[in-house]
């Protein structure tokens, strides 16, 4: 046997905090991801969150202070995760564990399950990527894993996604060109 890679998907972290374009690049670190997924930051207008985006004075950090003090609903941060197998699930763990962000191990196994569990309280289980990304689509507020090309099938607007680190502290928005990178720079190590 020869394993001989043909299709390749990208696993992004994409959320849902409406229509304003002031919240349409939103940047995260690994640790805020991390910290969302476990829990700890369950709004959307949390300081790390609004200082990793330019800070009070910045645009966005005012639309995202704007939703603590006008207390939208869309602040409170809905965690949406894979409930089945999953590559995106192994995708997203992996990259959270490799760049220091998370404790828990790589895993493409459910994340609520025993072992990895997520600590996140306000979360919704979906199937399949199909399902996270209507899900992500039809809660105000929530945030999830999914691959890419989700976002790009009409009808999937509302879905953004956050911008996040390189090793090299690099902010890099997800795109076809970048997921195709990573991909070129990945598959000199895939093994015979």
């Amino acid at each position: 046997y020869v394993q001989v890679p043909y299709i390749l998907g990208g696993a992004v972290v994409g959320y849902n905090l409406g229509s304003s374009p002031s919240l349409n690049n939103i940047k995260l670190t690994t640790n805020e991801v991390a910290n969302i997924f476990d829990g700890q930051i369950t709004q959307w207008s949390n300081l790390a969150i609004i200082n990793t985006n330019g800070g009070i004075s910045s645009t966005t950090g005012k639309a995202l202070q704007a939703l603590s003090t006008g207390n939208s609903p869309t602040d409170t941060i809905k965690v949406i995760f894979r409930s089945a197998s999953s590559g995106t699930t192994y995708a997203f763990t992996d990259w959270l564990h490799a760049s220091g962000g998370s404790t828990h191990a790589p895993s493409g196994n459910p994340m609520e399950g025993s072992g990895n569990a997520w600590q996140a309280t306000n979360i919704l289980g979906a199937a399949n990527n199909a399902a996270l990304a209507t899900d992500i689509n039809a809660n105000p507020g929530s945030i999830g894993y999914i691959e890419y090309s989700y976002l790009l099938i009409p009808g999937n607007a509302a879905i953004q996604s956050a911008s996040l680190q390189d090793r090299d502290g690099a902010w890099l928005q997800p795109s076809l060109t970048a997921i195709a990178n990573a991909a070129a720079a990945a598959g000199r190590s895939i093994t015979p």
